[in-house]
């Protein structure tokens, strides 16, 4: 009979409000029991963007502790902020993009609106999983633009889909299921750390911190997009399946 090894899920995360913003909206969750890992991106301002993300965050949480899958889950942040929104909690402005990952075992669900990312560290290779939803990506998608190009378009924080208080119909949310490779690692991250540095920047500090411990490594991502610019906020979320 083959003895089978559990799954042990790691993570670490770190946020920062970065050198320009006066408030972090972002929110983050990791959840090793659920399996369930979070990044949102609130929008609309100080006492909007950070409540729209918190409860994006929360509502994920509760709705997959009951069993939906992410696509339902986000389905029920969306009714969230707009109930929220209408009770004068927040406001009709407030947004979040949003980026989660439900492991189990090895088999993986990733399910993102928005601009907030997801990659995949495999054998000294970064790959990125998500695709932005972004008017600088359709340019992308059409052509118009090279990858390169769009790193620097001043146009990039310009999103087609997120979630909304004030957007009343379902939440256009991608979905990708996957399996890993034992001591892959996974990213997830909000712009602030995407707009700062390139993905050959991202391989090159997982390249060179590998082996460090994975709260170690987040901050050393978050310092990096911090020493280029800090524009925005910045949240790292890293996760490892270890058998």
């Amino acid at each position: 009979m083959i003895s089978r090894s559990p799954v042990r899920l790691q993570h670490a995360g770190c946020t920062a409000t970065g050198l320009v913003r006066s408030n972090n909206e972002d929110a983050w969750l990791g959840d090793a029991e659920l399996g369930l890992f979070v990044v949102a991106d609130g929008m609309g301002g100080y006492q909007s963007g950070e409540v729209a993300s918190a409860m994006t965050v929360q509502t994920l949480r509760e709705r997959v502790a009951a069993g939906d899958d992410l696509i339902t889950a986000a389905s029920a942040a969306q009714s969230r902020l707009i109930q929220a929104a209408g009770q004068g909690e927040g406001s009709a402005s407030m947004g979040t993009t949003m980026v989660a990952l439900h492991l189990d075992g090895l088999g993986f669900e990733l399910a993102w609106v928005g601009d907030s990312r997801a990659y995949r560290w495999h054998d000294g290779r970064l790959e990125q999983l998500s695709r932005d939803h972004s008017y600088v990506q359709s340019l992308v998608d059409r052509h118009i633009i090279t990858a390169r190009q769009a790193e620097q378009h001043p146009q990039r924080n310009l999103l087609s889909r997120c979630l909304s208080g004030g957007q009343f119909e379902a939440p256009e949310v991608d979905l990708i299921h996957g399996q890993l490779s034992a001591d892959d690692l996974l990213l997830l991250c909000s712009d602030g750390l995407s707009n700062e540095l390139s993905n050959i920047e991202l391989a090159q500090v997982l390249h060179d911190h590998a082996g460090s411990p994975l709260g170690t490594l987040a901050q050393q991502l978050v310092d990096a997009a911090v020493s280029s610019g800090g524009r925005d906020n910045i949240t790292v979320l890293l996760v490892k399946a270890v058998v």
